[in-house]
Parts: C-alpha cells; structure tokens; sequence
C-alpha cells in the first residue's frame, strides 16, 4: 500500500492540508474510511478540533463513522477488542508495583548488585518505569543480556544487565501465571495486522480503503514506528510532520532544528524502502490565507537558529510582548489583569487563552489563589496524588499504630481523618461532629500532659485524671472530662485496637484483605466518605466530590489487585502494611476539564502549534527554559548507548538527556508558535532563595535580533496606572488598602483616577465587603479598654490575686488580661515542668522541718543519724503523692526521681549545717496568707479600691525564720529558689519583684500571730537557691559547699543582727551564709559595696511603695484597663522573651503605637529618693 508524508513549517496551515486530504478521500468511496491518530495526551481537544474542520460548513450534524479520531492505544482497543488477545484482567500501577515487589523478594538471594534495593519502593518504582521503557522500545528483558554477546563491557555492567534481565523476565512470567498482559498492545497489534498470532476466528482487518492521517507527533517510539510502518504496509498512511525539506538520503544534524520531525521522516522513509512501501510524493503544507503573527515568529526563529547571520527582524511589536517582573507573583498578577482586560474587550473568551509554564510547582500553587480571587475560570492540567486524601491517611496511622505500638501522634492522625467516629456522637448529639471534634481536642490534651499513649489505649483499665494547679496549689475538677476521654478511648480500643489483633491472625493474604475491607465497612468509612462526596457536589466542588469517589474505587482495586498477586499466600504483616500505605500514595487522581469556556494552564512541552489565539508563557528565566532532562533510570548514558548500538532499527532506547538538549529549540519554537494572535513572555528575577534569575536566552535572541524591548512590570505604587492593575472589585479592595498605607507613610494624596475608582467600589455590591476592609486603614495595634461590665465578669468586684499575677501586671498588663482575665494557657505536654518541680522541694522541705517541729527540737539539735532518717522519710512520703507519679513513669524519670531526691538531701544538708553556725532559727514553714486553694490563712495584704471594691492578696510564705536577741525578736522570710535569684531594687521599684517585700510586709503585719509579740524587728528577706551545685575538687571544702547556699535578698543594716547571723566568724573572715564578715578588729559588719542592706526606714518606705503597686495595678485591672506595654531592660531582657501570647498580642516595636516599657538602671539613692518624694517625706 502506500505510505505519504505532508510537510512544512510551523506557519503553514497543516490541518486545512490533512482535512483536504482526508475530504478527498471519503468522496472516493463510500466504504473509505479515515483514521485519525494524535498523541494521548490532547486526544480530547484534537478529536474537537479535527471532527469540527471535517463538518461542512452548511450542515448543522456530521456522522464521524467514517472518521474517527484515535491514539495509538485506543487504536489497538479498536482493532483487538474482539480478538481475545487483549487480556480482561488488568494490573493497576499500584498493582503491577505490588507483584515487582514480591518478584523482587522472592529473587533476592538470586541478587548480588541490586540485594540491597529490595527493600526500597523507589527501587521498585525505577524498576518498573524500565519495564516500560523497554516495552515501548520493542525490547524484551532478554534483549539485556543477549545484545552484550561480543561486546566488551566490564564486569559490573555484565552483572548489572543480567540481574535486571533476570527479575523482569520473572515479572512477564508472573504476569502469564495470571493471565494478565504481557505483550504490549501496540506489538499486538502490529503483529495482527501482520497476521502473525491472530485469532483463529478472527484474521487481520482489510486496510486497502482505510488512510490513517498521524499528526502532531514530535518523536516516536519504536513500537509506534513499527506500528505506522505496518499500518503503510497494509493499509494508508498520510504522516503530517512539522518539517521544512525532505530528510531522504541522510537523517538531519544534530543541532537541526527539525531534529526530530526529520528523524522520523527518515527512519520511516527507509523502513517503507525496505518493505517494499509505494511512498507518494510529498504534500506541501497550505500556506495561510492571511499574514499572521505565526509566519512572522516562524520565519525569526528559523532564520536566527544556531546564530543564523546576525541579522535583525522586524517583528511585530502589538502582537508580541516581553515582560520582566520582580517575582512570580507579579508575573501572575499581571498576567491576570490582563486576561481580565482581554476578555473584557468582547474578543476572547477563557477557552481561547492559554498559560504554558516548565514550572508547574511554582505557578500552579500561585495562580489558584490570584485567578480565583480575580474569577478567572481555569483547568489546572497536572497530576495530583492521592496522598493527602483522608483514606489514604487513615490507612496509613491504622498501620503505623501495629508497627510502633500505639503512639499519641499515629493515634491523633487516624482519630482526625474523622473517618472513625462513634455512633453514640450522632445518636447523643444534634451536631456530633463538632462534639466530636472537641472532644478528640481535649483527649489530645490530656494524653500530651500524662503521656498517654501505647498501652493505655488498649487496655481495659480506664485512665485516671488528676489535673493538678502547682501554681494555686490545687486539684482541679476532672471527673467530665474524665469520662469523655475514656468513652472514647474504650470506642477506639473496641474497634481500631481489636481489629489490628484480629488482623495480626490472619492466615493469608486475601483473609487479611477481607478483614479490612469489612472493618471499613463495619466503621462506616464507605458511607463516610459517600457522604463527603455528595456534600462537595451539593457546593459545586465537582473535582474534589470525584477525588473522594476515585480515592476509594483505587482502594477496591488495590485489594483486588492484592488478593490476585498474593492470594493463598502466607500473610506478612510488614508486607501488607507497606504495599497499602504506600499503594494509594503513588496513585493520582484522573482530572476532567469541569467546564468548556476556562484558561487551560499546560505544561510548556506539550504545546502545540496555533493551540490558542493568545499565549502567556510564564517563568522563562534561563534556569527553566531551556530545560535540562533529568534521568535517574536504572541505565546510564553508556548503557544506553551499549545497547542502541547494537539494536535494529525496529527496537531502540530512548536518551532523555540528549534528546532534551537537541529538541528544546523544536519546543521553544512550538511555543512561540502556539499563538494566533497575541504571544506574552515572561519571567522573574527572584524566586524564594533564587536571585538575580535572568532572562532566557531563547527571549534574549527576541531582544537581539527581533528588536524587541523587555518591559519591567512595576509593583503597585502611588504612581501606577490602574488600568495596569485594576481587574476586578474584589481585586480593588486590596489595592486600594495598599495604596492607602503607602500615601499615609510618604504623606501624599491619593491620585484622582484611584479615588473615583474607590467612590465606584463603594457603589457596587462589594461595598459591604470594601467598608470592612477599609477599616483596617486606621487599625491600631492598642488594646481598648474593657467596658465595667465586661471587666467586672472577668475578675470580679473584688479582685483576688496573688503577688505573682501582680508581677505579672507589671511586665505586661495585657499579658495579664490573656492569663487571667481570659484565663488562657498553653497546651501542657508530659515532662517534669519547673512548676511541679518546685512545689516538690517546697513540700518537701516543709515536710522535712515540720517532722523537726514534731520532735520538738530545733534543728541544731538533730544529729547526723536522726536527720538522714527524717529525710529518708520525707521523701519515701513526697514521692509516693499523687502529683508526682510522673517520676515512676519511665526511666528517665526514674533518674531524675535520684537527682531531685539526691537534691533534696543536699539542700538539707545545708540548712542542717547553717543551724550550727546561725541564731536564726526557721519557726514555720509554708505558711499561707489570705484565701488559698480553699484554706484561710493569716492576714494577706488588703486594700480598698475607688470602685468599690477591694484588693486581697494571697499567696505563701515559704519560711519564717526568728532569733532573739537582748532587746528585740528578729524575723527573717526565706523564699526558696531552683535558680539563681537576687533582689533587684530597681525591679521592686517597677514592680517586677515583688514577692519579698509582701512576704516580709506580712510577716510582720501578722507578727504577733506568727511570734507572739508585736515588737519584732525585720531582719530581712531572703532568697535560698535549692540545687546540689557541681564544684571542682579544690572547692569541694564545707566552706566552699555552704557559699553554694549563701542568702542572697534583702538584709537589714543593724550591728544587733549581725551577729545573730553567723555567731561563728574569726578576725576577718567572711560568713558562707549571709553578706557580712568579721573585720580586723573582730566587729562584724556588712560586705563592703554591699547595696542589700537597708536601714528600718528605707525598709518601711520599700514596704509602702509595694502596697502603692499593689493597689494601682489592682484599680488598672477591675476597671479594664489594658496597655500593651512589655518591659524591656537595658542588657536586653524583655517581657517577650518567653511570653506565650505574642501571636495573640501582635506586639510589633515596628509600629509606631507599639513600644517597650523601658526599664532604666537606677542607683539605689535615686530610688530611695524617689519614692520619697512620692511619699510626700522630701
């Protein structure tokens, strides 16, 4: 038969040419028929395209029995539908992974090169993309081995060749155990035209009225090219190629810009020479009937190819535009604007515009948002995975639950598919899926704070909840919460758990698929995600109401395809889960255009010539465009080239890299000529880290030689034109606030043109919308003052408060309203925090002194003996409570159980050896003031307020320490601390330091209660550090070990005291207990720069500046107010350092409005004499 080739360039019109033909044709005989065949991937749209052309004009229906468009696959369905030679069972992607998988198991320790890959899926997904690749290339794993006989190749490459022979012959035997297809469908095909296999039924169609017309194919496999050159043998093959001149005797130079489209001119041509193929002579593609911007671009890029003569062309600048922006959003910015504006003009529709990118990652996340907002239709044409669907989650956390026994993370992931959710949430609750919700929230919650994870899922024991406030020294109410918690716990143990041991029974692999597939059912995930689907439809969400539907259908077919692979085989767990985790995640979803009149944004080297009237190919830097192949196959460049070498014709190998390099000017050139009327190039010059991107060279050749001009595209400023920008009125609203904030900050008006245009949103139906957003213009970032009522809810007439949350006032009063007005906090998570870690030692030193008390004994009087028994006893008794249950938790907390305990001794060795050398002896310990936790103590700080109200101060001291001497009871408060702390005069000042002073205030306020007398002098307050310090060798004396314990806070400056304060001092030696020292007379006096000691008075007038504070934070919190107002000091200590609501604040020292509350450095007269002053006593 007979075998013709159409050629021409890009410009001529090659459809009106192969329509002709084919028109010819079919008026030659009523039972000629034609054959279209195009490339698979634009199928849909060529079928439109051509069925269209061949209607004539003055018919309104057109039968297409005689015509029928076709890939090459879905021509091999054609023809061997009826034959039985094409299998009905079929292998998914999955699937076909899935039986490579165990081929490679089973091959293993038939392996040497490739043993250690069997593990890893990439391997098999690479292996698999090679099984293909040789099938499309008409090779068989056999062609591997036999075609290095003679040749030399080196011994890794032998092995290399043999084992990937080896595991894809035994994969096409697998495949005939199962009757699944083995020859590709076009071999099949081929070799029935041939009558070569056929069916005894059925022998090979006659093709002698039938012409095949193949157009827009760029390359060719080697079954395609087999499949044409039969198809030219039996029948008519007319083969449309985008060519300039015959490739007859030699095949085109490498560097040829119709490199490819002339191979396959040549390759077919030889092959039709050599089976005896009538060839016709060439047709000449049509030329256009009109000057186009095509013929103009064509010719440009022909002539300038590989340099051309440096010659300049006049292109036609309206029709062509080159556009740089600073980043891509700007680049799809624009071009939306413009899309708008092309549309708006009554020329285009959506369908007749096009984006073509190399860059889909980045512009396809980027358009979505800027198109929906612009309500630019478009279709998205790129593979989207299944992995982040709900299903495919689920299956994965069900899992990994077996695998890693239960942890809290796989846990919270399978319960937040919410495609578990018990029936008692729906059948109790109007609206059981946000109780649901909540309720998983607050299960979550509670597992993070006391590690709940593992067993405590599984087993029948409920959980119990002891929620505990260390700071307010409380138990909280959990009882609720308690049972929600469990009640789902026991719902997700009776299901997920004993499913996942039921499983774990199984005795084969399709025994293990029916249990999951009927506990899917049992937990209603199919209803689930049914009802998923119909929702998304119900709101117009066609796509994602398919992706639920296709989600589930691909886990049908994964389990048939499981149960057909592995069968009867002996069930493997590991293996199971891997192939089901993994399965769904390879799989994409199959996308359908949802409707006719959208922008198509397609990848940059499928275009296709005169595909649209206008063009906007984006992000054409030189990194992208060209684009250099990348190929990670299993073979090499040299393995590639080994093989063609020695291969026919009829079978070859394809190189991605070096065919990338030779057709990307073929693909540039498509692109170019992709548009009919109008063609837009752009690029960006930053990209995330990428700067200083620049243009590609392929725009570089428009700029040299087309005499073109790349235009920079301005970001929105005071100055721009709005016809630029201005698209549509949900677009505007933005713009508007962004030039708003830029004429405020340069202090300018805004222009004419974008007031009118404000005055016009402002009278459309987007006003409602453009008002709320406007208000943001004059937003500030202050806090308002509460109203009465709202702040009297929130902390009550009166105001109870302890002198923390006063601290807590003063180094940010909204800071305080979030803690304690909202009453937020953050999410507690298991570990030993500094809060529980100190209510430990607290209570455990107050266990320690009051079992001292209880001996009626002081502690000087214990000896050695008698004090290790009591702390022996303490600490069997603190480490038993409730609370601290964390530390028999797991090893690691048992270790640090030994450390805190090891601590504990320490500090009380210390305390027992500064009795032995002081007169100041603890009297009471932990002794509560005002209302705490329910318990009344002795009188706390009060005050009334100007509201009416009154301000009382809890809190606890936690030791009162006293001595006697001739004239006077002294008294000193100790305030324990598990870090180093010192008394900071000017944060007292401030108000950041204020608990010594108020425990010292109240300890003499209630000293008649707490001594028995009134007339006690203060002997100060003290900060005690709670640790076991690590020193050297040399400093390991009882001296050095004591300084590691020494007081440090306020002391008062009296010659009495000192020597109640260390009554054990030699001629010049400093005490390791308090600031003082023996002098070289023997007079014991205060450590010389000492600022920590205060005379009486200077005690008393810190004592009144603390109420001060006292009371005026407490009138600035019943009345409101709230300042956001984060102290900062002068070496850099701020409020925010640590704070845990700075995303709730927004604090941005930025912003005018918003700035620290500097704390300056003061000396110790300057605030003495402040607060005099304040006092009224200057």
């Amino acid at each position: 038969m007979t075998l013709q080739f159409l050629i021409g360039n890009g410009a001529l019109d090659h459809r009106q040419s192969y329509i002709k033909k084919a028109q010819e044709w079919l008026n030659q005989d009523t039972e000629n028929q034609v054959f279209f065949l195009v490339p698979n991937y634009n199928k849909f749209e060529q079928e439109q395209e051509i069925l269209k052309a061949l209607k004539p004009e003055d018919t309104t229906s057109f039968s297409t029995i005689r015509a029928q468009v076709f890939s090459f696959y879905r021509l091999a369905w054609f023809y061997l539908q009826k034959t039985g030679q094409l299998a009905n069972q079929t292998l998914s992607e999955a699937g076909s992974l899935m039986l490579l998988q165990k081929v490679l198991e089973e091959s293993k320790e038939d392996l040497l090169l490739y043993r250690g890959e069997v593990e890893k899926l990439g391997f098999s997904t690479k292996l698999l993309g090679l099984y293909q690749e040789l099938k499309v290339g008409n090779l068989t794993p056999e062609d591997l081995v036999t075609t290095l006989s003679g040749v030399e190749a080196n011994a890794d490459q032998r092995l290399k060749f043999a084992e990937l022979s080896l595991v894809l012959s035994q994969y096409e035997a697998e495949l005939i155990k199962r009757e699944l297809q083995v020859v590709d469908p076009l071999a099949l095909l081929t070799a029935y035209l041939n009558g070569e296999n056929s069916s005894s039924l059925f022998g090979p169609p006659d093709l002698s009225k039938t012409l095949f017309i193949a157009t827009d194919f760029q390359t060719l496999y080697a079954q395609e090219r087999c499949l044409l050159t039969t198809l030219a043998k039996n029948g008519h093959v007319l083969l449309d190629l985008v060519l300039d001149k015959a490739y007859v005797e030699n095949p085109p130079e490498s560097l040829d810009l119709f490199h490819d489209t002339g191979k396959i001119y040549y390759q077919l041509l030889q092959t039709a020479r050599e089976n005896g193929t009538k060839i016709l002579i060439d047709l000449k593609a049509a030329p256009s009937k009109e000057d186009t911007l095509q013929e103009a671009v064509e010719s440009f890029w022909r002539k300038t190819q590989n340099g051309g003569d440096g010659a300049t062309f006049a292109l036609p600048k309206e029709s062509i535009h080159l556009w740089q922006a600073l980043k891509p959003t700007d680049e799809v910015n624009r071009v939306a604007t413009e899309i708008r504006k092309l549309v708006a003009s009554g020329q285009y529709r959506y369908q007749d515009i096009q984006i073509l990118t190399n860059d889909l990652e980045t512009y396809g996340h980027l358009i979505a948002p800027v198109f929906n907002e612009l309500a630019i239709p478009f279709y998205l044409d790129q593979q989207i995975s299944m992995a982040q669907h709900p299903l495919v989650e689920f299956l994965q956390a069900l899992f990994a639950l077996g695998e890693y026994h239960y942890r809290l993370s796989d846990i919270m992931r399978l319960l937040k598919t919410e495609l578990f959710i018990p029936d008692y949430f729906f059948e109790e609750q109007n609206d059981g899926l946000q109780t649901y919700r909540n309720i998983v929230d607050q299960t979550e919650n509670i597992a993070l704070k006391f590690n709940f994870q593992g067993s405590f899922w599984t087993r029948k024991e409920d959980w119990q909840i002891i929620q505990y406030d260390f700071e307010n020294t409380e138990q909280e109410d959990a009882d609720e919460l308690t049972r929600q918690s469990n009640r789902l716990r026991r719902a997700f143990a009776a299901k997920i758990a004993e499913f996942l041991q039921r499983l774990q029974k199984s005795k084969t692999a399709k025994e293990a698929v029916e249990k999951l597939y009927q506990f899917l059912i049992a937990i209603k995930v199919d209803e689930r995600i049914k009802d998923w689907r119909e929702k998304d439809i119900a709101a117009g969400n066609l796509e994602l109401g398919r992706n639920h539907e296709q989600t589930w259908s691909a886990l049908m077919a994964l389990m048939d395809d499981y149960v057909e692979i592995y069968g009867e085989d002996p069930f493997n767990l590991a293996n199971f889960s891997l192939l089901f985790t993994t399965g769904l995640d390879s799989t994409f979803y199959g996308k359908v255009p949802s409707a006719i009149d959208q922008i198509q944004l397609n990848q940059l080297d499928l275009a296709r010539i005169g595909q649209a009237k206008i063009t906007f190919a984006i992000g054409l830097n030189d990194k992208n465009f060209p684009t250099l192949v990348s190929d990670d196959s299993l073979l090499t460049v040299e393995d590639r080239e080994i093989l063609n070498t020695r291969l026919t014709s009829e079978k070859q190998l394809r190189d991605l890299r070096t065919e990338s390099v030779a057709k990307a000017p073929f693909v540039a050139y498509k692109v170019f000529l992709s548009a009919c009327d109008e063609l837009f190039l752009s690029y960006a010059t930053n990209h995330d880290t990428e700067q200083n991107l620049r243009i590609s060279p392929y725009l570089q050749r428009f700029v040299a030689q087309g005499d073109l001009k790349v235009i920079a595209l301005e970001e929105l400023t005071l100055v721009s034109e709005p016809e630029n920008f201005v698209s549509t009125y949900r677009n505007l609203v933005g713009q508007l606030n962004l030039l708003y904030r830029l004429a405020k900050d340069e202090k300018v008006e805004l222009s004419s043109k974008w007031r009118t245009l404000e005055n016009i949103l402002l009278s459309s139906s987007y006003k409602k919308l453009a008002r709320r957003a406007f208000e943001s213009r004059n937003h500030i970032n202050v806090p308002v003052t509460l109203p009465k009522d709202v702040a009297e809810k929130l902390y009550g007439k009166d105001l109870y408060s302890s002198i923390s949350q006063m601290e807590s006032f003063y180094q940010c009063s909204y800071r305080y309203f979030a803690n304690y007005g909202l009453r937020l906090k953050e999410r507690e998570l298991f570990g030993l925090d500094a809060l529980t870690t100190g209510t430990l030692f607290h209570d455990a030193l107050d266990l320690f002194l009051q079992a001292v008390f209880a001996k009626q004994k002081l502690l000087v009087e214990l000896d050695e003996k008698e004090a290790q028994q009591l702390i022996d006893t303490v600490l069997q008794q603190i480490f038993a409570e409730p609370r601290f249950m964390i530390l028999q938790s797991s090893a690691r907390m048992h270790y640090l159980r030994y450390r805190l305990g090891k601590t504990i001794k320490k500090v009380i060795w210390a305390l027992h050896k500064q009795s032995q050398r002081t007169k100041m002896t603890p009297l009471a310990t932990e002794i509560i003031f005002g209302q705490l936790a329910g318990t009344n103590g002795i009188k706390g700080i009060e005050a009334s307020l100007s509201t009416g109200g009154k301000l009382a101060v809890r809190g606890k001291i936690d030791r009162l320490d006293t001595a006697q001497s001739n004239d006077h009871t002294w008294l000193g408060v100790i305030d324990y601390k598990s870090g180093t702390k010192d008394f900071n005069l000017t944060d007292a000042y401030f108000g950041l330091a204020m608990q010594l002073l108020t425990y010292l205030d109240v300890a003499l306020v209630n000293a008649a209660e707490l001594v028995g007398t009134r007339d006690v002098k203060a002997a100060g307050a003290y900060y005690m550090r709670i640790h076991d310090p690590v020193l050297k060798a040399e400093e390991a004396s009882l001296a050095e070990v004591l300084k590691a314990y020494k007081y440090k806070g306020i002391f008062a400056e009296d010659s009495e005291l000192y020597p109640l304060l260390d009554n054990t001092l030699d001629i010049k030696e400093r005490s390791t207990i308090y600031p003082i020292l023996s002098n070289k007379d023997g007079i014991l006096t205060k450590e010389s720069n000492s600022t920590a000691f205060y005379q009486a008075e200077e005690l008393e007038l810190l004592r009144q500046h603390n109420r001060n504070l006292m009371k005026n934070a407490a009138e600035n919190i019943v009345t409101g107010e709230i300042t956001l107002n984060p102290y900062k000091k002068n070496n850099g200590e701020k409020a925010c350092n640590f704070c845990p609501f700075r995303s709730l604040c927004g604090f941005d020292v930025m912003l005018t409005q918003n700035d620290y509350h500097e704390i300056p450095n003061l000396s110790k007269s300057k605030i003495l004499e402040d607060i005099k002053e304040e006092n009224g006593d200057a």
